[in-house]
């Protein structure tokens, strides 16, 4: 059993079941006899909690690199960093599978609607992994994406999404890194 003793960690349990509940409400309103109207609300609802968890605990100056970040345990810094990365990332695809389900974006291979959500989030886990400097993550494994977002809105929800999610993500990775280094120095040295 984890026990979160940190501050900021007691958002974690509540932001993972709300990604599933996102996940599964996206893939419902995603079926052929849904109403677009209900995948527009899960979105919503997914960006409501990313600005809600963000402002909650201080993420949001991930965003706002030039402010002063205040010093966290690891344990908080790594929650933040997962629900940080997983929530916004669950949004991104719902999002884009209803632009997808309404014909407003392209997918590279005909993917059908039921099926989108899960190849879409592949894609902006893919690109998650792309980011990754040097290690060339998805080539290393051998991922090829089956699709991809081929037309011009599909750039920019990949844009958007290197910006808002990827670069605080990567930020707050660097950081707890460096938290770590920082003390195992520390011990080393005491």
């Amino acid at each position: 059993m984890v026990v979160m003793t940190e501050e900021g960690t007691g958002l974690l349990p509540g932001a993972l079941i709300y990604v599933a509940a996102l996940h599964g409400f996206t893939q419902m309103a995603l079926s052929p006899n849904a109403l677009i109207g209900f995948a527009w609300t899960a979105v919503g609802f997914g960006l409501a909690i990313v600005v809600l968890y963000a402002a909650l605990t201080g993420f949001w100056r991930r965003w706002v690199f030039w402010l002063p970040r205040p010093e966290r345990g690891l344990l908080e810094e790594l929650s933040q960093i997962l629900v940080c990365w997983l929530v916004p990332t669950v949004t991104f695809a719902a999002a884009t599978a209803t632009l997808y389900r309404s014909g407003n974006l392209a997918l590279e291979a005909g993917v059908p609607a039921s099926d989108s959500l899960l190849e879409i989030e592949k894609v902006y886990v893919w690109h998650l992994l792309d980011a990754i400097p040097i290690l060339d993550v998805p080539e290393t494994i051998n991922w090829e994406l089956r699709s991809d977002l081929t037309d011009m809105a599909g750039g920019f929800l990949i844009l958007a999404y290197k910006l808002l999610v990827i670069l605080p993500v990567v930020s707050g990775v660097v950081d707890a890194v460096r938290r770590v280094r920082e003390a195992r120095l520390g011990a080393g040295a005491g």
